[in-house]
């Protein structure tokens, strides 16, 4: 599931099974069903970021370059980054624009202050 206003980079591998079973010995089993990865609305994936089966990435949030998600996470607003995965920044907001569009209005505010 992918859903709306989500911004992709490139080189992203998603993977939604391992291609080979794992087997318990007592059950004859597979330990490692595949399982789907979800992307919430207006999410932003960085360059090279690997998801992999069971990942899910919450409404509003950024994954950073490089990653490998590995897990479900529900918290909006943050940025995930790592390798592993982890929440690195909570409470953010991301936007197409460039960054120094926002340097310019944050300068032109604090002048009319």
């Amino acid at each position: 599931y992918i859903g709306d206003d989500c911004l992709f980079s490139w080189d992203i591998n998603f993977r939604t099974s391992d291609g080979h079973t794992i087997l318990d010995l007592n059950t004859q089993k597979p330990l490692n069903l595949p399982r789907d990865i979800k992307i919430g609305s207006n999410v932003w994936i960085g360059e090279s970021v690997k998801l992999l089966k069971g990942a899910s990435i919450p409404d509003n949030s950024v994954v950073g370059a490089y990653s490998l998600v590995t897990k479900n996470y529900q918290e909006p607003n943050v940025i995930i980054a790592g390798h592993p995965a982890k929440v690195v920044k909570r409470n953010i907001r991301w936007d197409r624009q460039n960054p120094v569009t926002f340097s310019t209005k944050s300068s032109e505010n604090s002048q009319n202050d």
